[in-house]
C-alpha cells in the first residue's frame, strides 16, 4: 500500500504516510495555520465556506489537519498554548477512530510526549519539504530526510529494494561518492541549472539535498561549475522523478546567459582579475 500511496495527490498527511506504521513516529512541530475551503453544510445542504486548522511538521511537505480530538490531545501532552508549541516533539501513531459510525484507520497523537533528546523519525523522501527555508530548518533541527526507497526505471518497471539482512548479518555500508578531482564544468553546470529551473527549484535547494546525502563538502561555498563531477549521478537521481512544472523559456539562451555570467571579462593589459570574486584590480591602484 505504501508504494501506491506515494503516487496519490496530497494536501495533508494520511495514516499511510507514517514512516513507521507499526510503531512510534517522533516528529517536531513547526507551526500552525488555518486553511479555507468550501463544503456542503449537512444542515442547509448548501455549499458554504469553512475553515480548518493545520499543524505543520518540520521536514514534511504536507501538514496534519487538526480536529477537536487532536487539539485536545496536543493541549494535554504539551501543556502550553500553540504559540509555545513550536519546536516541541510529539509522537504520531497509526490507530483507529470512529467516523460516520465506522471504525477507520487514522493518525493518532500519542498521549505522552517523547524526551527532547529523542531523535525525530526520518522523513520519507517523497514527503520531504521542497522550500529551501523549510529544508534549512529541518537541517538545523536535526530532522533527516530519508533517501528514496524505490525508483521507476526502464519501461515503467519498478526497481525493488533487496531483501532485508538476516539478524546478526553484517550490513552493507551506504554508497559513498568519492571526489573525481574533475570539476563539473560550465556547460554541464548550465544544463543542471536548467533542469532545476524546469522543476521550480534552484541551486541552494539542490545543495541542501546533496548535503543531506553526505556530499556537503563537494558543494559547499562553490559555484555550480566549480563542484566536483561526482555530484552528477546523485543530482540526477534527485531530479529525474520530479515533475517538470516550468516551461516557456528559451533553454539555450538561458544556458548561454549563465555561462557568460560565470565567465569573467578578459583583463585589460596591466590589470588582474580576482578569480574568486571576479573583481578587476589595477596594480597602479595598490598603494604599496
Amino acid at each position: 500500500m505504501s508504494g501506491w500511496n506515494e503516487l496519490k495527490k496530497k494536501f495533508a498527511l494520511e495514516v499511510g504516510d507514517l514512516p513507521t506504521p507499526q510503531g512510534a513516529n517522533v516528529v517536531m512541530i513547526e507551526k500552525f495555520d488555518t486553511e479555507r475551503f468550501s463544503a456542503v453544510n449537512p444542515e442547509t445542504k448548501q455549499v458554504e465556506p469553512q475553515t480548518r486548522h493545520r499543524m505543520w511538521l518540520v521536514g514534511f511537505e504536507y501538514p496534519l489537519r487538526l480536529n477537536n480530538t487532536r487539539v485536545e490531545t496536543l493541549a494535554a501532552v504539551l501543556g502550553c498554548g500553540p504559540e509555545d508549541a513550536r519546536g516541541r516533539k510529539i509522537v504520531l501513531l497509526a490507530g483507529t477512530v470512529q467516523r460516520y459510525g465506522k471504525t477507520v484507520p487514522d493518525i493518532v497523537i500519542h498521549p505522552y510526549a517523547p524526551d527532547e533528546i529523542t531523535p525525530c523519525t526520518d522523513v520519507p523522501y517523497h514527503l520531504a519539504a521542497r522550500q529551501n527555508e523549510r529544508l534549512m530548518l529541518a537541517m538545523q533541527c536535526g530532522v533527516r530526510i530519508a533517501q528514496a526507497r524505490t525508483a521507476l526505471t526502464g519501461q515503467g518497471q519498478q526497481h525493488q529494494p533487496g531483501p532485508s539482512p538476516q539478524p546478526g548479518a553484517a550490513t552493507q555500508p551506504s554508497r559513498k561518492f568519492a571526489a573525481t578531482g574533475v570539476a563539473l564544468g560550465k556547460e554541464a553546470a548550465a544544463e543542471l541549472m536548467m533542469l532545476l529551473k524546469e522543476r521550480a527549484s534552484d541551486w541552494n535547494w539542490l545543495t541542501l539535498q546533496l548535503s543531506t546525502r553526505g556530499m556537503g563538502e563537494l558543494v559547499a561555498n562553490r559555484q555550480p561549475f566549480e563542484c566536483d563531477g561526482a555530484i552528477r549521478e546523485p543530482a540526477w537521481r534527485i531530479l529525474k522523478d520530479m515533475p517538470v512544472t516550468v516551461g516557456g523559456f528559451d533553454r539555450e539562451k538561458a544556458k548561454a546567459a549563465l555561462i557568460t555570467a560565470w565567465t569573467p571579462p578578459a583583463p585589460v593589459q596591466g590589470e588582474v582579475v580576482d578569480r574568486t570574486t571576479g573583481e578587476v584590480v589595477n596594480p597602479d591602484d595598490i598603494p604599496f
